[in-house]
């Protein structure tokens, strides 16, 4: 079973994180929390809200593997729910629910929560709306096709003198809720760029000061756009800019996608969201698990509340600073599961 080790202080929480990472599939899981505050803590989990690629799965891939699926079900026969919190569009996260088995027990907010899968009562799913807004919607489609036929080519001309870049739509191509784009580097690609062995990753551009430049001039242009207006720029450091229809007060985002889903009381703060005191009191002890720069949210709305924790997969990539907002930490890269086999043991132990 995987062993779970309490660290005295928060240098020793950081310094050990570095270790972690030469140590391969055998390492333990770190906690900020004492033993018996973090078990506590851990067996009364009644829900798990994850990220997919890096967290539980590896990155373009759409099954999940045997350890991880086990722990999974164990853990809805628990009585608590894995939740999938992915900006992956519908059709990448209906082919996942194909590959795993259309009765696996993994529920999901896609794009960023705009979206939930529910059952529909006939043993099948629904869309449901839980962000989004039937007007977002047809706003970004709109969006989408002015990126295809004008910005994407008007923005790549006009940094050619200095540096070529390749912009494409993210996963798909066809999220309906937002507008998420990669910046890539057309020297490195062969082929087809959507199967490339290592991951888009791999053929970002790295260069984080054109990034930042080249999401600007995006923005300016997509404000043209019926919807996006107002919209707000979000670079997520990893050579992936996204735009939503409807600015700050229509955020599209998984820290709000959970509140909207736990439907806890939700306060706007410019561009960032805060719970309202009472949710304090009122939110099920909960896990949030991710691994990147796309998951500060999740972390975000975890470190708001006290029964709820941040759990993070650790890996090179992993941004150093999502360790300020973690209390559990694993290593190395797609150990979610080790993560959630803590909190079933926890229970199973809280249970005898």
């Amino acid at each position: 079973m995987t062993s779970l080790v309490s660290l005295p202080d928060d240098r020793a929480f950081s310094d050990r994180a570095q270790a972690l990472l030469g140590e391969g599939p055998a390492a333990p899981v770190l906690t900020r929390l004492s033993q018996e505050y973090a078990r506590k803590y851990l067996s009364s989990v009644s829900a798990v809200f994850t990220d997919l690629d890096g967290t539980i799965i590896k990155p373009g891939e759409t099954e999940l593997d045997r350890e991880t699926k086990a722990a999974v079900s164990e853990a809805d026969e628990l009585g608590i729910e894995v939740v999938a919190v992915t900006g992956k569009p519908k059709s990448e996260v209906l082919q996942m629910r194909e590959k795993n088995g259309e009765n696996f027990p993994l529920r999901y907010l896609y794009e960023k929560g705009a979206f939930a899968l529910v059952p529909d009562g006939n043993g099948g799913v629904r869309e449901e709306l839980l962000l989004a807004t039937a007007e977002m919607v047809a706003a970004t489609t709109a969006a989408r096709e002015y990126f295809i036929t004008d910005l994407k080519e008007a923005v790549e001309e006009s940094f050619a003198s200095e540096r070529r870049i390749r912009l494409e739509l993210a996963g798909n191509g066809d999220h309906q809720c937002l507008l998420s784009i990669d910046i890539l580097d057309p020297t490195l690609i062969s082929g087809d760029f959507r199967a490339v062995p290592d991951g888009r990753m791999s053929i970002k551009i790295q260069d984080q000061a054109l990034v930042t430049r080249v999401a600007a001039e995006v923005h300016q242009r997509l404000q043209h756009c019926t919807g996006f207006e107002t919209t707000i720029p979000v670079d997520l450091g990893n050579a992936n800019i996204e735009f939503a229809p409807g600015g700050a007060e229509t955020k599209i985002e998984k820290d709000l996608g959970v509140a909207r889903y736990l439907k806890l009381p939700v306060e706007e703060d410019g561009h960032h969201i805060r719970l309202s005191s009472s949710a304090l009191t009122e939110t099920p002890t909960f896990a949030v698990l991710g691994d990147s720069g796309n998951d500060r949210s999740l972390f975000s709305i975890a470190k708001q509340l006290p029964r709820a924790h941040g759990h993070l997969v650790y890996h090179p990539h992993t941004p150093k600073e999502l360790l300020e907002h973690c209390t559990f930490l694993s290593s190395p890269i797609c150990s979610g599961a080790k993560h959630l086999q803590l909190i079933i043991a926890a229970k199973r132990e809280a249970t005898r």
